[in-house]
């Protein structure tokens, strides 16, 4: 067999048929006097890739589960998933989790935030108008005092499990996403 296709037919039986294929439209082409005619007569008319199974983002009964799965509160891509089989519908995880994302949904953990009482407010606001009126090497002192910590890291709720999230951006998704305390 030629180097070119070795690529391409990586097994006897395709690389096979590929040459029954041609042989059988060549003797059609010579018995209907069709040979010195026909420039593309050697050509494979089914290339390799064109048999193959529609992507799962082109099938709009696909979208349509797997939007209805992630407008649910604990919807999961192993739920979708398995609504998808008992259709006889076929997708994969990976390519349903790369439609969630195309469909505009995003995986995120809520985030927790405390809504603040006026009078905390009051307090917040008096405490930086002291601040401010410190002088710049006062201030220095004063923050220099200060313990800072990253709190991103802890977890004062604890671990929540994550949801599929509609939104135009990152910050809209994480705003639909705040769970008020």
């Amino acid at each position: 067999m030629c180097r070119k296709y070795n690529n391409t037919f990586r097994k006897l039986a395709t690389a096979q048929t590929y040459v029954s294929r041609v042989i059988k439209r060549v003797k059609d082409a010579v018995q209907n006097g069709e040979a010195g005619r026909t420039p593309g007569l050697m050509r494979d008319q089914r290339s390799v890739g064109k048999s193959r199974q529609k992507p799962v983002s082109d099938n709009p009964h696909v979208k349509q589960v797997l939007e209805r799965i992630c407008e649910m509160n604990n919807a999961s891509i192993k739920r979708a998933l398995h609504e998808c089989q008992t259709l006889r519908l076929k997708a994969s995880a990976s390519s349903l989790r790369k439609l969630a994302v195309k469909l505009g949904f995003k995986w995120q953990k809520p985030w927790h935030t405390d809504v603040l009482t006026p009078a905390q407010k009051y307090k917040r606001v008096l405490f930086c108008q002291k601040l401010l009126g410190l002088s710049r090497e006062n201030l220095l002192r004063t923050i220099t005092a200060w313990l800072f910590t990253d709190e991103k890291w802890f977890d004062i709720i604890g671990p929540s499990p994550g949801r599929w999230v509609r939104g135009s951006s990152k910050a809209h998704c994480k705003m639909e996403n705040q769970v008020m305390i």
